[in-house]
């Protein structure tokens, strides 16, 4: 049996995000092909969609899981001083369903830019990251 877990997570470093839905799209494709058994454990991921596969949606992370997710990705030495910070962004930015949102917070909890961030929801949208980011010296994020 092949067991297919974590997708959300499989080459999100990738350069190019069609790349990255080609490759699993057609590894899934290839244990069909080769009558393997084959269980995916995902949360909703575009890449899925249109398989002939049966499908179960996860319900999103409980805020308390959403906050370890976050923290057991991060490498800091300091992860319980941010702990509430990091829970009030998780829950006013919408996110426990999303690890890429997740992962985003991690990284910018990693290279210390998580003070930047307001509490208020308009700074979770794409443009408030981009300007929340441009603040400061490129920095590159470890990929998980």
């Amino acid at each position: 049996m092949v067991l297919a877990d974590g997708l959300e997570e499989v080459l999100a470093d990738t350069a190019q995000p069609a790349d990255r839905d080609s490759l699993l799209r057609e590894a899934v494709r290839a244990a069909v092909r080769e009558r393997l058994p084959l269980l995916v454990a995902s949360r909703p991921d575009a890449p899925l969609r249109g398989l002939d596969a049966l499908l179960l949606q996860l319900e999103p992370f409980a805020p308390g899981a959403a906050l370890e997710y976050v923290q057991t990705r991060s490498h800091r030495s300091d992860p319980g001083q941010w702990r509430d910070h990091i829970a009030q962004m998780i829950k006013a930015a919408g996110v426990a369903d999303s690890p890429f949102h997740l992962r985003v917070i991690g990284q910018l909890h990693e290279v210390d830019r998580l003070d930047r961030m307001a509490g208020d929801r308009g700074r979770f949208t794409v443009g408030g990251w981009l300007r929340t980011a441009s603040r400061s010296p490129p920095t590159r994020c470890a990929g998980r």
